[in-house]
């Protein structure tokens, strides 16, 4: 049995047909529109997954250099960004950053700090993040960084354990 594990969900993916491969730091996977499958750990030789789960990041780039440094330390296998990599101005009544124009610019910013740890880096979309910035992020990102994934409305099968990506909501208070 793997120690620290927390089982989201499991979904059937049997009638995939189109999968992209991809390596990220001796793990490999097999991706499609629904589901991400790791065909091959680097970390399962320990029976130990550690995951670094964060979201809310919201523009603070201090905070996510911080916390990128603290997984790093703890040596984690992947991380999840749950949502909410940019501060969306469009959305707060108090925006922190009220001049910031680049909402894609700012969740890139944001995310770097993670993907410099060259694990796999899980992201969902939260409520502050517009389909099509969140979307043009996450393309740029990858031109760089294939270990950012996005796992909106896909399963992820890491040898038996398992996540699923519901993202949020775009609320337009």
């Amino acid at each position: 049995a793997l120690i620290g594990t927390i089982l989201l969900l499991s979904c059937n993916n049997k009638n995939e047909n189109k999968w992209e491969e991809l390596k990220v730091n001796g793990s490999k996977y097999k991706i499609s529109e629904k589901a991400i499958i790791q065909t091959k750990s680097s970390f399962l030789d320990d029976v130990i997954i550690k995951l670094g789960v964060v979201s809310d990041i919201e523009g603070n780039l201090e905070n996510a250099v911080k916390t990128a440094e603290i997984f790093r330390k703890e040596k984690v296998d992947a991380v999840v960004i749950a949502g909410d990599c940019y501060e969306n101005e469009k959305i707060r009544i108090n925006p922190i950053y009220p001049d910031s124009k680049n909402n894609v610019n700012e969740m890139i910013a944001g995310i770097k700090p993670y993907a410099f740890l060259y694990v796999p880096i899980f992201i969902i979309p939260g409520n502050h993040e517009e389909i099509n910035v969140y979307n043009e992020a996450i393309n740029k990102l990858k031109e760089n960084y294939s270990n950012v994934i996005c796992i909106n409305k896909k399963s992820v099968d890491l040898e038996g354990f398992n996540i699923v990506g519901l993202g949020g909501y775009h609320d337009k208070r």
